[in-house]
């Protein structure tokens, strides 16, 4: 992808290329380009103020310092949780950050299973659970084939200050717009819920419904995942049967096997069968077949190398790096869970 780094005009110049050459390093190690906003495809930001060259664009506004010290992080964020650059988005985004539980006094939610009942209800339950034990008002709306029950008013979406939607089904949010809104999976929202709220209070978005078409999935893609307005695919784990995974790192010795052996050991203690492709300057090996690839319901990717990864157009994949995928590697499945995308 081609990044476009947009530094503030009143920071200084050291600051400037400090942050520029640490950011540059990490957007090549993920496969990215950094270009000039005219040319950019992804337009990353340091303050709220939208400058006017970059509004229609796709981008994100990040902490400089957090961009500082943890860069390759920081950027992989971005890129997940992009959304289109409006006049609007500098006063957006302020209120995006200022969201803390002490301030919350009511959410409402969405939950939606490919059944409608035993994940959609029980998730429901969790969230409501959770939402009482901070003091906050709660109502969920739920949904599945089996049709949605306590449906949402638009007083009470506007009287919300977080919508929190657990679905792992395709869903009409076009009713939160303008609303901070943080999406995850109903399996995460039943078993990690307290994690999962304490990622919505950090991460929450405005949501904008603005009409753009997902890509055409398969039938075995549809049963594994939904899309979303920005092409994320929330895929649950209880359906997944294989992974397939690439691991790089410059020299192609301790950093990608090592991450590649803990990649495998997380699948194998999930129970998925998993194979993993090995790339640095000594070569590639374990090779991925065609059929090992089209037989994956994920492609996990850990690289700090720029890869080719062609052969794995059409299928659902989440990229990070080789460091994450070593030592926060049930962390980094869960955002591949979420937040994989279509080639």
């Amino acid at each position: 992808m081609k990044i476009a780094l947009i530094f503030p005009p009143q920071l200084g110049k050291s600051r400037v290329f400090l942050v520029n050459e640490v950011l540059s390093t990490a957007a090549t190690q993920q496969g990215h380009t950094i270009v000039e906003a005219e040319q950019a495809e992804f337009v990353l930001l340091f303050e709220q103020q939208i400058p006017e060259n970059v509004i229609g664009k796709k981008g994100a506004i990040v902490n400089i310092d957090q961009a500082f010290n943890q860069p390759e992080e920081t950027l992989l964020q971005a890129v997940s949780s992009s959304h289109i650059l409006t006049n609007n988005n500098a006063q957006q985004t302020s209120q995006d950050t200022s969201l803390s539980k002490d301030k919350i006094r009511k959410i409402v939610g969405v939950t939606a299973c490919p059944t409608g009942v035993t994940l959609t209800f029980m998730s429901a339950e969790a969230i409501a659970k959770y939402a009482k034990t901070q003091g906050w008002e709660a109502k969920i709306e739920t949904w599945g084939q089996i049709g949605s029950g306590n449906l949402l008013s638009k007083a009470d979406i506007e009287d919300a200050d977080l919508v929190f939607v657990a679905a792992d089904i395709d869903i009409d949010l076009s009713k939160f717009e303008g609303k901070l809104l943080y999406r995850t999976s109903t399996n995460l929202a039943l078993k990690k819920t307290e994690q999962e709220f304490d990622k919505a209070i950090n991460e929450a978005q405005i949501y904008y419904h603005n009409g753009q078409k997902t890509k055409t999935k398969t039938k075995h893609q549809e049963k594994l995942t939904t899309a979303t307005t920005t092409d994320h695919f929330y895929i649950d784990r209880n359906r997944v049967k294989k992974i397939v995974g690439v691991t790089a790192c410059p020299t192609g010795v301790t950093l990608t096997f090592m991450s590649a052996e803990a990649i495998a050991k997380y699948a194998k203690a999930q129970g998925w069968e998993a194979k993993i492709e090995t790339w640095g300057q000594i070569g590639s090996s374990n090779l991925l077949s065609k059929a090992d690839i089209r037989e994956a319901d994920l492609v996990f990717i850990a690289a700090d190398i720029d890869i080719d990864l062609s052969k794995f157009k059409g299928k659902p994949l989440y990229r990070t790096t080789t460091n994450l995928a070593l030592k926060k590697t049930e962390q980094e499945f869960d955002k591949a869970l979420k937040e994989a995308k279509i080639y």
